[in-house]
């Protein structure tokens, strides 16, 4: 798959990823300074659930430089799985914050995994 950024109709940058099942979805959002970051959804693994999801954070420069990865769906057992959202705060420093939280859904045995803790993730304009 491939990721553009276009600027009044210019690509400023671009990046190939792979995701499973061919899943994936962008956004852009603008920190408090004004510097853009492309929040990208993607899949990985293969099987019957097995595939998680993640969130990775690009800085938009001259190219997209990758500032941290964030789970977003990850299957803990045969029949549940573990969903983190995250609300996303933008720091007049600039920058942003991530603050994440957790649902556990679906038929949890005493053999699935412990699901993770949610993360707190600060991505700095550097």
């Amino acid at each position: 798959m491939h990721l553009s950024v276009f600027v009044e109709g210019r690509r400023i940058a671009s990046r190939s990823f792979c995701s499973a099942y061919g899943k994936g979805s962008a956004r852009v959002v603008t920190d408090a300074r004004g510097r853009a970051y492309v929040l990208l959804d993607y899949s990985v693994g293969h099987g019957s659930h097995i595939a998680s999801d993640l969130l990775a954070i690009y800085r938009v420069d001259k190219r997209l430089v990758r500032r941290g990865t964030l789970i977003s769906r990850d299957p803990i057992g045969p029949d549940a799985e573990a969903s983190y959202h995250y609300a996303i705060k933008m720091p007049r420093s600039g920058g942003l914050k991530f603050i994440g939280t957790l649902k556990v859904t679906g038929q949890r045995t005493a053999l699935d995994s412990a699901p993770l803790a949610p993360t707190r993730l600060r991505i700095d304009m550097r």
